[in-house]
């Protein structure tokens, strides 16, 4: 009997509490025949959270458990459960984080075995910690920003070779989510299965924090290159317009920043200076793809990124001369 479901669970530096609640989650699950699902742990060099206690608490759950003998990252350890997987459906939760209700992977399998879904796209709910004070629960509608709450058809995965990239250590989840909704139309329900837990240590918090978007900034701008590539091989879904427009805009979002008060600091600036020469070289090595968009294009371009990133980071300012602002890239 095939399996229907892998859920592939990385973890690092998280605690048994927070793996506990997680496989609790997958526990409750009900219209679920256990049998056919298995939970891929894999640990990258980090405390062995999964005792005898866990073990024999969810003894209904086939928990397979791997140990990396290195320190992969989060891209390669999820790739390492993926490599495992036999299932007809894959998904991924983080060791911190739990399904949202006890209905989710159910309606979740359904919708896919009645549409043929190669990818499904639900929805989530993130807990926000307000001005250190407070949670709110923010609903995150057919989120596509990360690999939260995606579920994906096993074999599309592999007849298209879509794999974590083996050179990103940041970002990995942003190539790898664009690369395999970008090559497929995907089906999309606003349906909440997937709770984004608020965990200050972890990985995904940590993006966002100024010295490690700094940190990051160049597997930023090669997880572009490498979006960009591999789906251009394969063929965009929408259009090689979608994916042009995916380009400079993402490119332009990378030039706001390096222009923003974070690489204001002296420490930074020999930083700055390295990815605004890499960012000058992949704008000539795509320049034919700025020329194909229009002026009034790439200003619309220019409002999305800048709206999107002065959300988070109000100290960005818009340029008086946004075209003049742009051409600026490859200077």
């Amino acid at each position: 009997m095939e399996n229907i479901l892998d859920i592939i669970i990385p973890h690092y530096k998280e605690s048994k509490e927070m793996l506990d609640n997680a496989l609790n989650s997958i526990s409750i699950q009900e219209g679920i025949d256990f049998r056919r699902i298995n939970v891929i742990i894999v640990n990258d060099c980090g405390n062995p959270i999964l005792d005898d206690e866990l073990k024999i608490k969810y003894r209904k759950l086939n928990i397979v458990y791997l140990c990396n003998e290195i320190n992969l990252g989060p891209g390669l350890t999820r790739q390492r459960g993926l490599n495992a997987s036999m299932a007809k459906y894959v998904t991924f939760l983080d060791c911190d984080d739990e399904f949202y209700s006890n209905a989710a992977l159910t309606n979740v399998i359904d919708r896919m075995e009645q549409y043929n879904d190669n990818v499904l796209v639900t929805s989530i709910i993130e807990e926000v910690f307000i001005n250190g004070r407070s949670f709110i629960f923010k609903h995150m509608p057919n989120e596509i920003q990360g690999l939260h709450g995606i579920f994906y058809k096993r074999q599309y995965l592999v007849d298209n070779n879509i794999k974590f990239h083996n050179e990103l250590w940041h970002c990995e989840d942003s190539y790898f989510y664009r690369i395999s909704t970008y090559i497929t139309k995907i089906d999309a329900i606003d349906y909440v299965t997937y709770k984004w837990n608020y965990n200050e240590n972890s990985i995904v918090r940590q993006k966002r924090e100024l010295d490690y978007s700094i940190v990051a900034f160049k597997d930023h701008l090669n997880q572009i290159v490498f979006t960009y590539d591999f789906v251009k091989e394969k063929g965009c879904a929408y259009g090689i317009d979608f994916l042009n427009q995916y380009l400079v805009s993402a490119l332009i979002g990378m030039h706001i920043l390096l222009n923003s008060t974070y690489f204001s600091d002296k420490a930074l600036l020999d930083s700055k200076n390295g990815y605004k020469k890499r960012l000058k070289d992949i704008y000539n090595q795509y320049i034919d793809v700025f020329n194909s968009i229009d002026d009034f294009e790439k200003v619309n371009l220019f409002k999305s990124e800048f709206n999107s990133l002065s959300s988070t980071n109000p100290k960005i300012k818009k340029p008086n001369d946004i075209i003049s602002f742009i051409n600026s890239i490859g200077k």
